[in-house]
């Protein structure tokens, strides 16, 4: 009797339990709705945008809110068929948050401005397709491209790139296996846990797992442990802790830069690109970040199209008071860093391949000075940022 009685109340703790949760979850979707994920897990990309969502909410810093929908491959764009379009130049816009741009409205993002303003030329039709990914880096970039954005035959591959996080993302998101001996690397195919595809399903379709998630990694020492196995292997929270970072890697030289560190523990990726002589990880990272350009440059080749490389600049690289602020807050002086080192890096690196590159860095400082390109706590552009990136686009494609 006893056993049976002990059922009955674990199953009514059970029950309880459930219908609690379900109508705390209904309560936080009315009351306090979360950003509920966007994505997938994917065995190529690590993670991809889910497919023809309808107008899920985004929001950040009471500075914007968004619905973001998706078309049936995930990209935040119209339908675009495999199959190109007879009289038609088709460009691939690759890269991360920026071109995503879920920050602001679908029509205002870089990829639809430029769209709109190459088609005022009623004598040839373009296609501009937004195929950007938040929290992609260049790795899961080229694999994208290697995978699915060849099938779409673009005639030109704009490639964006943030180094603020794009260096990180090559180092935590790599999706490839390197052999620093012959300077070769191979695709590998993720396996994922049941935990880990759990996690996944639950942070894409349960506000209170979200908002549960949001507050455990306000804790470091919780933060950085799920993450280190991996639970919280999705780029929807922000890493605490991820700007630290210890490396032990050795890549062959891809290109030249000094290896006189600066004396600072632990390294920073948002910090220590800044300087002209960065820390070994760094150097390291830029060296893996070249070779997926010069893979890349090689699928130009072989598929035939025009690569174009984009540098996206960061707020405190373009704002004033983004910039003191920044220094501020790494307790930094100005004679300490050069805030242009990772654009210098770019230009040399372009410029010797020979590949077309686009830094708006003066261009945005310029505007910045009549009017705030960027929102005022997150870290990215608005609908100016993405209208002003899209005119000098526009002016470099047409040359």
């Amino acid at each position: 009797m006893q056993l049976k009685e002990l059922g009955k109340n674990v199953l009514l703790l059970l029950v309880t339990v459930i219908i609690f949760l379900l109508l705390f979850e209904i309560a936080l979707r009315f009351a306090l709705p979360q950003n509920l994920s966007r994505t997938q897990l994917d065995k190529d990309l690590l993670f991809s945008n889910r497919a023809n969502l309808d107008g899920v909410r985004y929001s950040r810093f009471h500075e914007f809110q968004n619905y973001i929908s998706t078309n049936s491959k995930g990209l935040r764009d119209s339908e675009h068929n495999y199959t190109k379009p007879e009289n038609t130049t088709r460009i691939l816009m690759l890269g991360d948050s920026f071109v995503e741009g879920v920050e602001v409205g679908f029509e205002n993002t870089t990829s639809k401005v430029l769209e709109k303003e190459l088609n005022s030329n009623p004598l040839r039709k373009f296609e501009v397709i937004n195929a950007g990914v938040s929290g992609y880096g260049t790795s899961q970039e080229l694999a994208y491209l290697e995978k699915e954005g060849i099938l779409y035959h673009p005639d030109v591959v704009v490639l964006h790139f943030f180094s603020k996080n794009d260096l990180l993302d090559n180092v935590q998101k790599a999706v490839y296996s390197f052999n620093p001996e012959n300077n070769t690397f191979t695709k590998v195919e993720r396996k994922f846990s049941f935990f880990q595809q759990f996690w996944a399903f639950s942070i894409a379709h349960s506000h209170t797992t979200n908002l549960v998630a949001n507050v455990l990694l306000h804790n470091q020492a919780i933060g950085g442990f799920l993450q280190r196995i991996d639970l919280l292997g999705n780029h929807q929270f922000e890493k605490r802790d991820q700007n630290l970072v210890s490396l032990n890697t050795t890549l062959s030289n891809t290109t030249q830069l000094n290896a006189t560190p600066p004396n600072i523990i632990p390294v920073s990726y948002t910090r220590d690109i800044y300087y002209d002589n960065p820390r070994l990880e760094i150097q390291d990272s830029w060296k893996k970040t070249i070779i997926y350009f010069n893979q890349m440059q090689e699928f130009s080749k072989k598929y035939n199209f025009t690569l174009v490389i984009v540098f996206i600049p960061a707020k405190e690289q373009v704002d004033v008071d983004a910039y003191h602020q920044f220094l501020l807050q790494e307790k930094l002086n100005e004679t300490q860093i050069n805030i242009l080192a990772p654009n210098a890096i770019m230009e040399q690196y372009a410029l010797q391949m020979g590949i077309i590159y686009l830094d708006p860095t003066m261009q945005f400082r310029e505007v910045d000075k009549q009017s705030k390109l960027y929102f005022i706590n997150d870290g990215h552009y608005g609908d100016r940022g993405h209208a002003l990136l899209a005119q000098l686009l526009y002016e470099k494609l047409i040359k």
